[in-house]
């Protein structure tokens, strides 16, 4: 038994020193490295790119003058409480009536007030290619809706080099109008000839137009600086 006991023993010792085994405090000097995290993939819907979060900041919310959607109106009224928009939009369908007449009398001079410069530029540019075609304009409204105001833009200062800050409000102007051209002679031209009725057909003219003023200057005449559809 004594032998069969110091066989044993010796196998033991044996097999630890083939094996290596550790006690607990080998662990302390020898541990196994780790393994690095696994790469993230752009394909991952739960990957998030630290490396771009570290290295380029958060790009805040770009502050517009006057929000999209019709917004700019309200952010026009908490700084002017006191606009009067039936008074404006009276007035505002009276000068375009104004306008319309005049550009086909070929004169601005009665509603240069109300233009802006570069309004003003295009319409005298179209007034002068009518003349030296030898045409002229022939407008008549023969029904307009009470426009609307459809939205605000607030331009803060210097965006546009004004001093302080501009309103710009945009209006739709829906009308019945007959316009059509004629000659020396008065007659009308080939293109818009009579229908065969013997009359010219009204058109239903849709547009927004754009007046400006400078925000503190309630008094000041708002000028017309964009026309479009």
């Amino acid at each position: 038994n004594v032998i069969l006991l110091l066989i044993i023993v010796f196998v033991f010792f044996k097999l630890r020193g083939v094996l290596g085994m550790r006690n607990p405090e080998d662990n302390n000097h020898h541990q196994t490295p780790e393994a690095p995290p696994p790469t993230q993939t752009p394909d991952d819907p739960n990957t998030i790119d630290q490396e771009a979060d570290a290295s380029e900041p958060v790009s805040e919310p770009a502050s517009e003058p006057a929000p999209e959607g019709g917004r700019g109106i309200a952010l026009f009224r908490q700084l002017q409480p006191a606009f009067d928009e039936a008074q404006f939009l009276q007035g505002a369908s009276h000068v375009y009536e104004m306008i319309l007449l005049a550009f086909a009398d070929d004169n601005l001079a009665p509603v240069k007030e109300f233009l802006g410069d570069d309004v003003y530029d295009g319409f005298a540019a179209a007034i002068t290619q009518r003349q030296s075609a030898g045409k002229a304009l022939r407008t008549q409204i023969i029904n307009l809706q009470r426009p609307s105001l459809e939205d605000a833009l607030i331009i803060e200062a210097g965006e546009k080099g004004e001093m302080g800050q501009q309103v710009q409000l945009e209006v739709r102007f829906r009308a019945e109008i007959l316009s059509y051209l004629v000659d020396k002679a008065d007659k009308a031209a080939e293109k818009d000839a009579p229908s065969s009725s013997g009359s010219l057909n009204p058109h239903i003219s849709d547009d927004l137009w754009v007046f400006e003023q400078a925000l503190e200057e309630r008094g000041q005449k708002w000028r017309l600086v964009r026309t479009g559809d």
